[in-house]
């Protein structure tokens, strides 16, 4: 799907359509090719961060290590370590 993704980015075949203004042909951009194209790809993005999510997801994750101390009524202290 990898691959897929970067040809349809990579892909400017009909980004541009050739028009005539007055004697003279000029070219104008497409949009409809091109938010077709960026749909195409978001959805495949989409589809790709469901089927893999910690591999190919928007959000990082972060992780933290905490250590908590509690002290008893003899003064000693016991640890323990959380993620």
């Amino acid at each position: 799907m990898l691959d897929e993704l970067l040809e349809i980015a990579d892909d400017a075949q009909n980004d541009w359509i050739t028009r005539m203004r007055g004697d003279e042909e000029i070219q104008v951009a497409n949009y409809e090719a091109i938010n077709r194209s960026r749909l195409r790809v978001d959805t495949r993005k989409w589809l790709l961060s469901k089927a893999l999510p910690k591999i190919n997801s928007d959000r990082q994750a972060a992780r933290q290590r905490v250590q908590v101390v509690s002290y008893d009524s003899t003064g000693t202290g016991a640890t323990s370590t959380k993620r």
